[in-house]
Parts: structure tokens; sequence; C-alpha cells
């Protein structure tokens, strides 16, 4: 079972944050989640999100860098 350590979040809106965490599987980093975390009355908790695997990190991290550019 995967076991996930928040590195950090985002607020974006009064009820919606993205949270970067790390994947770890057995105590290993396998890789990051990107996630969307939703509080309302309704509903708190995560909802969609993507995997990016620890070997193809620095390629998303240029992507995000580029990005800006």
């Amino acid at each position: 079972m995967a076991e996930f350590k928040e590195v950090g979040r985002i607020q974006v809106s009064p009820s919606v944050a993205v949270v970067l965490s790390r994947t770890l599987k057995d105590g290993n980093l396998t890789g990051y989640s990107l996630n969307k975390f939703i509080d309302t009355e309704d509903y708190q908790g995560f909802a969609k999100g993507i995997f990016i695997p620890k070997e193809k990190y620095e390629d998303f991290l240029k992507i995000v860098k580029d990005a800006k550019e």
C-alpha cells in the first residue's frame, strides 16, 4: 500500500488547494503525486490527481520551467 508525505500545497481558491506529496511504497520513494484537495461543506478530501514516477520527475520540472518562459 502506498504512503503519501505532503511536500507542500498551494491554495488556488478558498475551497481548492493543489497538493504535492512524495509517494512511498515500503518506505522507498516511487514518485510524486499532484492532487487537487477540496474543502467545502459537502466534501473534504482529495480529487483528481496525477502520479509522476521518480525517474520522470526531472522531465516534469523541465516542462513546468519551460512553461514559464
